[in-house]
């Protein structure tokens, strides 16, 4: 179950989000679209004071400048990490070492997935996981399918 979930947690604009349906829909934080609804606001259309809801697939609008980046699998390298430092090694020689694995193991996983690879310590560097990443360049508005006023500003 847990894999099941980790396949909805999304990257997008720098931030997190999450897919809600199958379909695609996703939900963030407003921060994260505030820039697409600026740039597909006109005059007659102010979607960051007025919001914008698009009440089937086809109403809804290209954001052109957000990429959704979305966890295909991950992969256990903490092994290989540390076997890679040689013992006696000094911090800088230690760090240098790390670094130069973490490069060779996201390399060789690009190499065989065609997928965006980045190395990733967690839990104080205990454990190191290689994570595969599938980049949507390009997004319908994610926004635009959610409750109205989802996206509108507090009133002031």
């Amino acid at each position: 179950m847990a894999e099941h979930l980790s396949g909805a947690a999304i990257r997008i604009g720098g931030a997190s989000g999450s897919f809600v349906s199958a379909n695609g829909l996703v939900i963030t934080n407003r921060h994260v679209g505030e820039g697409e609804l600026h740039t597909l606001s006109s005059r007659t259309h102010n979607y960051e004071e007025n919001g914008f809801y698009a009440p089937t697939r086809a109403d809804e609008l290209p954001c052109q400048g957000l990429e959704m980046l979305v966890l295909q699998n991950t992969q256990d390298v903490t092994s290989r990490i540390i076997a890679s430092v040689k013992p006696g090694a000094t911090p800088a020689e230690a760090e240098a070492t790390q670094k130069a694995v973490e490069a060779a193991i996201e390399k060789e996983s690009f190499d065989k997935t065609g997928l965006l690879s980045e190395v990733v310590t967690l839990l104080a560097a205990r454990v190191t996981i290689s994570i595969n990443i599938k980049s949507i360049p390009t997004c319908a508005s994610f926004f635009a399918r959610l409750a109205d006023g989802l996206f509108r500003r507090r009133p002031r």
